[in-house]
């Protein structure tokens, strides 16, 4: 199980979809490392202790923000 899950992480899918228990390709896991993105590295470090209201906020106000994008 370890293999595959690192197989799917490095191909930014899910271990589902590799099993063929999904049609969906969408990642189960997202890795963000701080030298290639400071700056998303630091908001999640940042917000990883934050409760879940404060998370809705900050994806409310993210969506405002890129909504004429």
């Amino acid at each position: 199980p370890q293999v595959i899950m690192s197989i799917a992480e490095k191909l930014e899918t899910s271990v589902a979809y590799l099993s063929g228990g999904t049609n969906d390709i969408s990642p189960d896991v997202v890795s963000i490392h701080k030298n290639s993105d400071p700056l998303l590295f630091e908001l999640i470090k940042n917000t990883q202790s934050a409760d879940d209201t404060t998370l809705q906020r900050l994806l409310s106000y993210y969506h405002q923000l890129t909504k004429n994008d």
